[in-house]
């Protein structure tokens, strides 16, 4: 059943995630996170922001779980260029770097939220479902 853009399943709307993080392994932990999700579901990953575009163009996610270090692009750039291109889309930024470093950056640049990759499980499925309401809602940032 679609209702607004959203499957919904058991009464519950379906948060569609893509993920951007050029580390297979990242992508494969992520999936495995997001499957134990009734509400959550992993539509897309790309390890290279050419690969996020093509993806782009065949459907929009919910929300998209961008890593700050990619190897073709920096992903400073590739967060302006999302919020240029897909406004209503929110970034959640997942990085190995020290949050203190890039979370204010990263949210003045128009990420909805920022998490290192030392926090647990909960809390990125937390932030997802933050994210995403924020967006069902029409609001934006943090």
């Amino acid at each position: 059943m679609i209702a607004k853009g959203y499957e919904v399943v058991k009464g519950q709307r379906m948060i569609e995630v893509f993920i951007l993080d050029d580390h297979p392994i990242v992508r494969q932990g992520l999936e495995k996170v997001l499957e134990e999700e009734p509400d959550m579901r992993l539509t897309g990953q790309a390890g290279t922001w050419l690969e996020l575009v093509e993806l782009l163009e065949s459907r929009t996610p919910d929300v998209i779980i961008l890593d700050i270090s990619m190897p073709d692009r920096s992903g400073m750039d590739v967060l302006k260029d999302l919020r240029s291109m897909y406004p209503q889309v929110p970034v959640l930024i997942l990085s190995a770097h020290d949050e203190k470093q890039f979370a204010a950056r990263t949210i003045k640049a128009g990420a909805a939220a920022y998490l290192s990759k030392m926090r647990v499980a909960d809390e990125l499925v937390s932030a997802i479902r933050r994210v995403a309401t924020q967006r069902a809602g029409g609001q934006s940032g943090e």
